[in-house]
């Protein structure tokens, strides 16, 4: 597929509780399979703020903005409209 990309973990997270990696994945498998055939990058990042926050960076060519949803989840788009950001953030106490 030819889909460029980038991990990043904070060394400084501990385990996850089953229900929030399960949320994480969900929400990332989320995003990925909403365009597949036309993914060409993703950056992941995983990091303690406030919390657990992960940061997806795609370059696709769906609009993800409808994968928004209330406090938890945000989309950001730059001016090249191709390239998104979506935000999850867990909250505290969905850590354990």
């Amino acid at each position: 597929m030819g889909v460029r990309s980038s991990l990043y973990v904070d060394e400084s997270l501990s385990m996850l509780s089953g229900k929030t990696a399960t949320a994480v994945f969900d929400f990332y498998e989320s995003v990925i399979e909403a365009d597949i055939l036309n993914l060409t990058g993703i950056q992941v990042s995983l990091i303690k703020a406030n919390g657990l926050r992960l940061s997806l960076n795609v370059c696709c060519k769906a609009d993800l903005s409808a994968l928004a949803s209330g406090d938890s989840i945000r989309c950001e788009k730059e001016d090249d409209e191709e390239y998104q950001r979506l935000v999850f953030e867990a909250k505290e106490g969905d850590r354990k």
